[in-house]
């Protein structure tokens, strides 16, 4: 059997692309982020400004400071 025709692949099969669940901004230009203690491999995923936990959208819309 030729070495050229074995279907071995130079690099592994590339992850599925992700994408905010929110804003649909690509993985591969923001970095998403799971809920807490949510293991599954396929569950929602956030950038930080859209994360249900994130501060980032309370400072940004005000309701963080009449908190205080």
């Amino acid at each position: 059997m030729d070495e050229k025709s074995v279907a071995h692949p130079a690099h592994p099969p590339t992850r599925e692309k992700r994408c905010c669940d929110v804003c649909g901004v690509s993985s591969h230009e923001k970095t998403l982020v799971g809920l807490k203690n949510d293991r599954r491999r396929n569950g929602p995923k956030f950038c930080l400004p859209h994360h249900p936990d994130s501060m980032a959208g309370s400072v940004r819309s005000g309701s963080f400071l009449g908190a205080l």
